[in-house]
């Protein structure tokens, strides 16, 4: 059929089935996307829209007009139209320019300006197995024991920080809140104090605040669990009194330099004389520039102190050498004292060396010993303890300790504490929930100096 037309008729018909297409084409870019794709599949499937060379476009002529030309051809836009241009952006796909810059958003709060609360406790239930030797006497004796019980509350607010702790211990105690007999516990106030850091580098605090060096040792040692230390065993060093304190804390976590003035009675008395106690103190970690060097510490104290209604001396100079790491803490104390036991002429020393190892996570493996000269100007008069201990922390709350220990007292020790010279065998459980040695920054262990 398209070879019997004249090849005029057929130029004639080509540009009438392309105009459609090129109509469908220029309106889809005046469309939003999604129109757009459904106008050009609509144009696509329409079925007057044959393809250029078919018959149905070669018997168009049939539809058109007298001059050879379609209806459509009079609303052909042209070809070299811009369809993307400004002119041809439908007013519904134009995003409106806003001349009103955004508003800034608000400065956040400066860091450790909001209010921080801190509440534990620490409770050691303890099982003990003990045989004392008495001369030719032999007894043998077991009890279940509270051997410490601990509960605190404390704030933090930007610089200013409190705290206030309380402690379980039988009501007969010399310290006791109530003046009764009986193993009952009662509470009594250990700590409630208040603090300041002034820029980063000073600190001061009053109350019923931490003495010095005690709470030093018993964190660096970590041993408290098994017993007491023979420091606040012996009554020659105690954790908390009554007073203020002010320190330097040293840049890059290389120690600290402390001042403080006590009653001198400790939190266990009120005060008993017109003196007060002064203590001069000292740490340093002297390799904290070193990662691997920062456990290794220092310290050193001067006591000047009296005790008691009659004011008796009450003097300790006190040295620390030790390894304070995770996994291994390794070191000892001397301590030599100037009056005790409300006697100001009494000189007397102790030599204390612990370890405690983690050699896995969970294992813990300790031991302690001390040899306590109770009056360098007598003879026999002397206290020397072991003590050897396998724990093992099931989580991080829970502990559990097996304790063997045995003490060896002079024959004038033995007469003056009577079943001083024994054999004990204890189980400990330990529950805490929160850390206690973490109560200001004055306490620095080398896991607060690892970044």
């Amino acid at each position: 059929m398209i070879a019997n037309r004249p090849i005029w008729l057929l130029l004639l018909t080509l540009p009438m089935a392309v105009a459609p297409r090129a109509l469908a084409q220029t309106e889809a870019t005046e469309l939003l996307p999604a129109e757009a794709a459904e106008q050009e599949l609509a144009v696509d499937e329409a079925p007057g829209d044959p393809a250029p060379g078919s018959d149905d476009a070669s018997g168009s002529d049939d539809a058109s007009g007298s001059d050879g030309r379609s209806e459509s051809d009079e609303v052909i836009a042209p070809r070299d139209a811009a369809p993307h241009s400004e002119a041809h952006v439908p007013s519904a796909t134009r995003v409106p320019t806003d001349p009103t810059p955004p508003p800034e958003s608000p400065e956040p709060a400066e860091p450790g300006n909001e209010l921080e609360w801190l509440v534990g406790m620490e409770t050691f239930g303890v099982y003990r197995l003990r045989r004392t030797l008495n001369g030719e006497d032999r007894e043998t004796g077991h009890v279940f024991d509270l051997e410490r019980t601990m509960l605190w509350a404390g704030a933090r607010y930007g610089d200013l920080d409190a705290r206030v702790m309380v402690e379980a211990v039988p009501s007969g105690d010399e310290a006791g809140l109530l003046a009764i007999g009986g193993d009952s516990l009662v509470l009594r106030m250990r700590e409630a104090w208040a603090g300041y850091t002034i820029a980063d580098w000073v600190r001061v605090e009053g109350g019923m605040i931490q003495t010095l060096t005690q709470p030093l040792v018993e964190s660096v040692e970590r041993l408290r669990p098994i017993g007491k230390g023979p420091h606040e065993r012996f009554n020659l060093l105690f954790p908390a009194d009554v007073g203020a304190s002010a320190t330097l804390l040293m840049p890059g976590g290389y120690g600290r330099v402390s001042a403080a003035v006590y009653n001198g009675e400790s939190y266990r008395s009120r005060e008993l004389n017109r003196g007060k106690t002064t203590e001069l103190f000292a740490e340093l970690r002297p390799l904290a520039g070193l990662s691997w060097g920062r456990p290794l510490v220092v310290a050193g104290s001067y006591i000047l102190g009296s005790q008691g209604a009659g004011s008796a001396r009450a003097d300790r100079i006190t040295g620390l050498l030790a390894w304070d790491s995770p996994r291994l803490r390794v070191g000892g104390t001397f301590t030599y004292a100037l009056g005790f036991d409300d006697n100001g002429a009494r000189k007397g020393w102790v030599l204390h060396g612990f370890a405690r190892v983690e050699p896995f996570a969970g294992l813990i493996l300790a031991a302690r010993a001390f040899h306590f000269e109770r009056d360098v100007d007598g003879s026999d008069d002397s206290l020397t303890t072991f003590e050897g201990s396998v724990g093992y922390r099931f989580v991080d709350p829970f502990e559990i300790y097996a304790t063997v220990e045995r003490d060896v007292a002079g024959d004038r020790t033995e007469v003056a504490l009577p079943g001083s010279d024994l054999w004990e065998f204890s189980i400990t459980m330990r529950v805490s929930l929160g850390d206690p040695r973490i109560r200001s920054p004055r306490l620095m262990s080398a896991e607060e100096l690892t970044p």
